[in-house]
């Protein structure tokens, strides 16, 4: 499978007040399994984490939760998007004949 169709995962996370905070909470987030990257900001509160294409999203949430949880911080929310989508909202377009259009 290819890189454009990993799913992508963005954590609203609270408690975060400083760049030790992010880095504690991007620790946690990359030792689960399925992940390949993470980026985390206290400042917006946001976590965007690219996983392996055959993980499970929704599993990784719960995980993701639960890790978030025992580092000291909350998961407000989650969600889902593939690499695909993002990077059509980035205006890449993919109607190279593929049938994706």
């Amino acid at each position: 499978m290819n890189a454009t169709s990993a799913p992508t995962v963005e954590l609203t996370v609270s408690g975060m007040t400083c760049t030790g905070c992010s880095g504690t909470v991007e620790a946690a987030l990359t030792a689960l399994p399925g992940v390949r990257a993470a980026s985390v900001d206290h400042v917006s509160g946001k976590a965007v984490v690219l996983l392996e294409a055959d993980a499970d999203p929704e599993a990784f949430a719960f995980d993701a939760d639960a890790a978030v949880h025992d580092a000291g911080y909350t998961v407000e929310s989650a969600d889902v998007a593939t690499a695909a989508a993002a990077g059509a909202d980035a205006g890449e377009s993919c109607c190279g004949g593929g049938g994706c259009c």
